[in-house]
């Protein structure tokens, strides 16, 4: 689990909540759980529960047999289904790291707090980010560094945000809007920094709390 954004943490560690959780250390044991297993575990397992909640058995089927088929197709290759089992959860990690690096450089650094009543455009530019753009990093992040135009064009095919960072980028001059853009190591590091700022919101939030109660 982990704490995001400045308001939550400093509530949690207010009521004295966590306390069997490091959440100080966050930015730390980020990289031992989120990225390698959020795709091999935590999807997996929300994929059979809501199809079992939503009742979709087409879908529970087809999972089923992608198992067995896995195991048909590899198993004769890489020695049993043991090989079979660890070969997929490497790939898995791989792709985790890959997924969970791609998607939240640009959510986990900005505002990730509250509701605050924000006008829609406003909402858009203060919780996403962008970071800069070229040939190899549009294929290599599958356009997520066009985030904020991502934002305000939910349905536009990826393909296009290119074409629309101009006006994206006009349009929040026009506003007074940020448009915030970093470079893509930038990008990766504020994720860190940003765990380990909302870590350190929580436990002065605790400290303090803790003082006015002796």
């Amino acid at each position: 689990p982990f704490l995001l954004g400045k308001e939550t943490p400093a509530k949690w560690g207010k009521n004295h909540w966590g306390r069997w959780i490091p959440f100080h250390r966050q930015h730390q044991y980020f990289f031992l759980t989120f990225p390698p297993f959020v795709v091999p575990i935590v999807f997996q397992i929300e994929n059979f529960y809501w199809a079992f909640i939503k009742a979709t058995w087409m879908d529970v089927f087809w999972m089923m047999t992608f198992m067995v088929r896995r195991q048909y197709f590899l198993g004769p290759v890489l020695g049993g289904a043991w090989s079979v089992f660890k070969f997929y959860f490497f790939v898995r990690i791989l792709e985790s790291h890959y997924f969970v690096w791609c998607t939240q450089f640009n959510h986990i650094p900005m505002e990730f707090d509250v509701e605050k009543y924000k006008d829609w455009p406003s909402l858009q530019v203060a919780t996403t980010a962008n970071c800069t753009s070229n040939w190899f990093l549009d294929w290599a992040l599958g356009h997520m560094n066009f985030q904020i135009e991502h934002h305000f064009f939910p349905t536009m095919p990826r393909h296009n945000y290119p074409k629309v960072r101009p006006y994206a980028k006009e349009f929040c001059k026009k506003h007074g809007l940020p448009y915030t853009q970093k470079p893509v190591l930038t990008a990766f590091a504020d994720v860190v920094r940003a765990l380990k700022r909302s870590g350190e919101i929580w436990q002065e939030a605790w400290e303090m709390s803790s003082i006015k109660q002796d």
